[in-house]
């Protein structure tokens, strides 16, 4: 009560980031925080509140267009810095009244812990939203693919950062501007940051943490998170950088081409102050010019190289095909040369029959299962239709029976052994 008699425009602040649940949050409900909460409403009117809105940037765990046409505005990129700017007021007016109330320390630690049950709470909407996953070949926004909304430093970090400043008397905004920002990314790319940094950013941010504060090391606000990913080999052109209207790749390297490897190598090297930003976009336009150098030598050996081998995606690969054509020829016209031979046999109703079914779900909510056979044959009509497919039943055999060739596959391993028998299947 005392607290936001004094500082009224964080009422709302504290309220949506108090009352979400009866077992998760401090007063549950709003009535919760209404019989509790005893302040003057007539102030709270006057006095404009900050950080209330539902800033959610999903639906159905997928990017939601209404974002992407709110990140287009001219004044986007300012208000998503402005929130946080509010949420640094917040913290600095706790340490004034901590300051003044000593014991009001725990209640602050309590508001602050919460963060991890509510996505409306204030320490997680805070963080500027400016960055969304795209598709390497389009530059599209990634709109079909099911994503996360990803603190690209661990919301809690920065929170617990921020309180210990207020505990301490010194609070370090400028390591919390420098890490925090969010973004839309993909399941896998989150998988890829979870491996090793889901908890903590990496160590060679830590260890330039002082840095950011002398200004050693300055990036714009948020930009210090992308080591975390860039250590995750995340290929840094996959992340639109919505201040910037460009990807993180271009931002730093000048272009797209420079690679998941190089990137981690030079972020490294700037992050330990052996490179600057000058100096990563000099190396990407050299790496660019030799890329398309490279890129002019393939095209020229491709076109003179035979069909067989023009799938090959790069030289390298042209060049490893091209002489196991090569090898495959001289063997070819070798009359000494060794038979070899396999044997493949399929799965499914061949080697064994199961039970295994597809499940089918159909756009009005119909759901049904049908076997591998019907599968088959109504598959393409029924995706016409609509309809999506489940197959985990296929990660397993399920009521296994032997299948009218098991007796063949038996005869060619006991005949020649198991090293080319082959067994091919669609599990």
């Amino acid at each position: 009560n005392d607290f936001i008699s004094k500082n009224p425009k964080f009422n709302e602040t504290l309220r949506i980031s108090s009352t979400f649940g009866l077992d998760r949050s401090i007063y549950a409900t709003q009535q919760g925080w209404a019989n509790n909460i005893k302040v003057d409403r007539a102030r709270l009117r006057e006095q404009d509140q900050v950080i209330t809105g539902n800033y959610s940037y999903t639906k159905a765990k997928l990017l939601d267009k209404k974002y992407l046409e709110q990140s287009k505005n001219a004044d986007f990129v300012e208000s998503e810095f402005k929130r946080f700017e509010d949420m640094i007021d917040f913290f600095k007016a706790v340490e004034v009244y901590v300051k003044e109330n000593p014991n009001s320390f725990w209640a602050f630690q309590e508001i602050v812990r919460q963060a991890t049950d509510s996505q409306k709470h204030f320490s997680r909407a805070s963080f500027p939203r400016l960055v969304y996953e795209v598709d390497m070949e389009t530059g599209q926004p990634i709109a079909d693919i099911k994503g996360v909304e990803e603190h690209f430093t661990p919301q809690n970090l920065v929170a617990t950062l921020l309180l210990g400043g207020v505990k301490n008397g010194y609070l370090k905004e400028d390591i919390a501007k420098a890490v925090s920002m969010q973004g839309f990314i993909s399941k896998e790319l989150d998988d890829m940051v979870n491996v090793k940094y889901k908890k903590t950013p990496p160590d060679v941010l830590l260890d330039r943490l002082e840095d950011i504060i002398t200004g050693k090391l300055k990036l714009d606000q948020g930009l210090a998170s992308i080591i975390r990913y860039t250590e995750s080999d995340i290929d840094l052109n996959r992340l639109f950088y919505v201040p910037a209207n460009k990807t993180l790749g271009e931002y730093f390297f000048g272009n797209k081409s420079v690679p998941v490897k190089v990137q981690k190598e030079m972020m490294r090297k700037l992050f330990s102050g052996d490179a600057t930003l000058e100096r990563m976009k000099e190396y990407g336009e050299k790496y660019e010019k030799t890329t398309a150098k490279e890129a002019e030598a393939f095209k020229s050996n491709k076109d003179k190289s035979p069909a067989v081998v023009k799938a090959s995606k790069s030289n390298k690969q042209l060049l490893n095909n091209l002489n196991n054509y090569d090898k495959a020829l001289r063997n070819a016209r070798n009359n000494k040369a060794p038979v070899k031979g396999i044997s493949v046999f399929d799965f499914d109703d061949t080697l064994a029959t199961t039970k295994s079914m597809v499940g089918v779900t159909m756009p009005d909510g119909t759901e049904t299962k049908i076997d591998a056979t019907e599968f088959a044959k109504t598959g393409e009509d029924l995706l016409e239709q609509g309809a999506t497919f489940d197959f985990s039943d296929f990660s397993k055999v399920v009521s296994g029976e032997p299948g009218p060739l098991i007796a063949k596959l038996d005869k060619a391993i006991k005949k020649f052994g198991n090293k080319d028998v082959f067994i091919l299947t669609a599990r």
